[in-house]
């Protein structure tokens, strides 16, 4: 319901009182308005709503959010020492030399830019960056040390909180300190091929046998097959899986020996002998060895006739030179049911599927999933040649390619390469044979110009400054005079500062833990480095905006009733994750998910890292740092970094949590509404429930914004930038609107608990400057604080955080008003763009 906003007009001025908003109630009789005022008599005032001398009237537009009637406040200081550091975080960020009015992002990001000018080596970075190495830095903290026991656990869970623990441990502390050489005995390796049960024909038919084994060799950490994950980041419905032909580096490189048969009469004889002596190692059934060497013999030999070799090359190099954002000229764009039809050796459906089971993967949906079919070439030499072996000739193939995977843990197998390239190398010049091309390798890296994190989409990302925050403030800073000590002018704590040692070989180890254990990972860090009742408090925050956008629905006149009710519908079906989806509350469950991952010693952790879980990237929600909105689930996630400073948690600064952190969660919740997102309904389904008026209602509304930001430049060394606007514009539809919900939700706090209004907003000390409205927008401002847009502009859905803050702040009329700032100024045109 429509609750019209009650302008009062009375017979008292206040004068010089800071301000805030508060509803009226249209059926009370009578408001209290409070004053410190010294010219006011009382501390407050009653007005009765019923006198004939008062006049109230409708004051509401189409462009204003909440109910509100300004009234003076008067709020406390908080004097605590998150309160300072908070202060000083925020002052050294800014640049208070410069209007707000004129460039809104200067002032609220400029000391920052300058600080992050200062380092070495950065090329881009942002605030959400900072944040992953602050969380990072807490992660390799927890890492480091032994077990924490939860108290809140029961001694059961306990145990198994405990095993999740030390399989993350274990991860980390390989991948750091891995042995110089541990190779493992024949005894062990034949006990763990044994497990493996190879010859086990499981499957109704030759093609469910072969998928089956592939799959479960893949999951072990053999992947003969495999995909690596990509998404575009403005289309939500393309999500490419891009096939790969993972042969091993040695024995792609040994294979092509058999190249040179003619010219090296006696390879034939060294390769067999070659074949058998890395099966000796796990077989000692002389029959048996000598059965597999001729199988393996065969396809061997098959393979270099059709020249596989030379073709995993070229394939390998298309991969390497893959750009999702122009046309890739010879590689098709299929789908799974047309990859079976092209590729029939395996059920490719069924083997996604095993994937996922392995690493309980749910809620994907194989209709959207488009397979980049780069290596086509190669696998049509595959397909041909396995479909013409029986399946026991390709089990032997299998367990033919596993042990030889295995160089690098077992020294009678990494003795065999050695024989066989040292009769190689001594004989090639003899018989005029050349040295086999290098770079038919297994790819086991992403091309370095693709990027699967939806923030950050270049190599420049790779780059951990040891200096988060920076240490001091420029010296233009504003501070109140009774701030201006030694103590208060410090550095500030590690609260806000990471410029310990964090070097990139803990971060790719913790990058490691986190692509196997994420959700492992995230629980304990929940539990050990955030406080037991923020997933409480977010939910607050969440409610408000849900309620701040059913509010802004029902006063928009370009949708009509119709639409309106599917609005209604979506957002008040919407879920949400915060931290991490509640059914892992459970360690036992957690344990149960990750309980494939058993790391005893180093040939266990050594097969973890053959085992690439790409698919974790198709779970959506299996992120510590990305807040994000999915249109298929209609849910949005919120991962633990933002739980944390400086987005969220000062407790009394309730403005600056809805400015940081409110408007990110306002953000994700208008992304269900942007050019993408209104593509579905509540239940997640693809269907198109807008009538024909509105459709053509949100595409003019949706050209301002792409008309605005295609305007929108910025400057670096002299060279201008431009933003596309249509490419950018789900971001930008979101950006806006969130901005909107997040001060809408903020007020709304406000009003639901008006007693505990001053406690929840206190003043920070060094900042009684501004308002508590202006810290709002300077909290949003610095949220958006970025350098080195220039390098990934044609690469992130996102605008430059210049524009995130400028043209956003622009379109606010609430902004101009709390600032003040002249019509037709940069930061309060008479044009503004609208939407939700």
């Amino acid at each position: 319901m429509n609750i019209k906003k009650l302008s009062f007009t009375l017979t008292f001025i206040f004068w010089n009182h800071e301000v805030f908003s508060i509803p009226v109630n249209k059926g009370a009789s009578t408001l209290l308005i409070e004053s410190d005022s010294e010219d006011m008599l009382d501390s407050s005032v009653e007005v009765d709503l019923n006198d004939k001398n008062i006049e109230v009237y409708d004051e509401f537009t189409d462009d204003e959010n909440i109910e509100t009637d300004i009234i003076k406040s008067n709020f406390e200081e908080c004097l605590t020492d998150d309160c300072f550091e908070t202060s000083k975080y925020i002052l050294s960020n800014m640049d208070s030399s410069v209007n707000p009015c004129e460039d809104f992002y200067q002032f609220t990001c400029g000391g920052w830019i300058n600080n992050q000018k200062k380092k070495k080596g950065i090329n881009y970075n942002d605030m959400l960056r900072e944040q992953k190495n602050i969380v990072d830095k807490e992660i390799i903290e927890l890492l480091s040390n032994d077990y924490k026991v939860n108290e809140r656990l029961s001694k059961e869970d306990q145990e198994y909180d405990e095993k999740a623990f030390n399989n993350l441990k274990n991860i980390y502390d390989f991948c750091l300190n891995p042995p110089e050489e541990e190779m493992v005995g024949n005894d062990y390796l034949s006990e763990f091929i044994r497990k493996l049960n190879i010859y086990e024909m499981k499957g109704e038919n030759k093609t469910d046998i072969f998928t089956n084994l592939l799959a479960k060799l893949r999951n072990t950490g053999f992947p003969f097959l495999d995909f690596k994950y990509y998404q575009f980041q403005n289309n939500y419905d393309q999500k490419f899986l891009i096939s790969q032909l993972q042969y091993n580096r040695d024995i792609i490189t040994v294979s092509s020996y058999l190249s040179h048969t003619e010219t090296m009469p006696e390879m034939t004889i060294h390769f067999k002998e070659f074949i058998k002596n890395i099966l000796n190692v796990v077989n000692h059934n002389e029959k048996d060895i000598e059965e597999k060497v001729e199988t393996i013999y065969e396809i061997e030999q098959k393979f270099n006739n059709l020249k596989l070799t030379e073709t995993l090359k070229m394939c390998n190099n298309k991969y390497t030179n893959l750009n999702f954002f122009n046309q890739n000229e010879g590689i098709d764009e299929i789908q799974l049911d047309a990859l079976n039809k092209k590729y029939p050796f395996i059920d490719w459906k069924l083997y996604l599927k095993k994937i996922l089971e392995f690493y309980d993967i749910e809620n994907v949906n194989f209709d959207t999933l488009i397979v980049y079919d780069v290596f086509a070439d190669a696998l049509a030499i595959v397909n041909n040649i396995f479909n013409e072996t029986d399946i026991k000739g390709l089990a032997t193939y299998m367990e033919w390619l596993t042990l030889i995977s295995l160089k690098n843990v077992s020294r009678d197998i990494n003795n065999a390469f050695s024989e066989i390239e040292d009769y190689y190398y001594r004989n090639k010049d003899i018989y005029g044979g050349e040295y086999p091309s290098e770079g038919y390798y297994e790819n086991n890296e992403y091309p370095s110009n693709i990027y699967y994190d939806e923030e950050y989409p270049n190599e420049g990302y790779n780059e951990y400054s040891s200096d988060i925050y920076g240490e001091e403030y420029p010296s233009n800073i504003y501070y109140d005079e009774e701030y201006r000590n030694e103590e208060f002018n410090e550095p500030s704590s590690d609260i806000y500062n990471s410029k310990d040692d964090i070097n990139y070989d803990k971060i790719e180890c913790i990058d490691m833990v986190k692509q196997h254990m994420p959700i492992a990972l995230t629980k304990y860090y929940v539990d050990h480095k955030l406080s037991e009742n923020i997933k409480n408090k977010t939910k607050q925050i969440i409610e408000n905006i849900k309620e701040s956008m059913f509010d802004r629905i029902s006063m928009i006149e370009w949708l009509d009733e119709e639409t309106k009710q599917k609005v209604i519908e979506k957002l008040s079906k919407m879920k949400d994750i915060i931290e991490y989806p509640e059914i892992f509350n459970n360690p036992k469950i957690i344990y149960e998910k990750y309980k494939y991952i058993d790391i005893k010693d180093y040939f266990t952790y050594y097969l973890l890292t053959k085992n690439d879980n790409q698919f974790i990237y198709l779970s959506e929600t299996e992120s510590m740092v990305n807040a994000l909105y999915v249109p298929s689930l209609n849910e949005i996630y919120i991962p633990a970094a933002y739980l944390r400073l400086p987005y969220y948690g000062i407790s009394g600064s309730d403005y600056l949590n809805y400015g940081y952190f409110g408007t990110i969660i306002s953000h994700e919740v208008t992304h269900a509404f942007d050019n993408t997102g209104r593509l579905y309904d509540s239940d997640g389904n693809k269907n198109n429930w807008w009538t024909d008026d509105d459709d053509k209602d949100f595409k003019e509304l949706s050209q301002c914004f792409i008309d605005q930001y295609n305007d929108f430049s910025f400057s670096v060394n002299n060279k201008k930038y431009f933003i596309d606007g249509e490419f950018t514009l789900d971001e930008n539809i979101a950006d806006n609107g969130g901005l909107s919900r997040g001060y809408e939700a903020w007020k709304k706090s406000i009003l639901k608990n008006p007693e505990k209004a001053s406690q929840n907003n206190k003043k920070l000390p060094g900042l009684s400057k501004y308002t508590l409205d202006q810290l709002f927008y300077i909290a949003y401002g610095q949220s958006r604080c970025s350098i080195g847009d220039e390098y990934v502009l044609d690469l992130n859905a996102h605008a430059p955080g210049e524009a995130r803050v400028n043209i956003v702040l622009s379109n606010s009329k609430d902004f101009a008003k709390a600032f003040n700032c002249p019509t037709g100024s940069p930061m309060n045109p008479k044009n503004k763009c609208l939407m939700w």
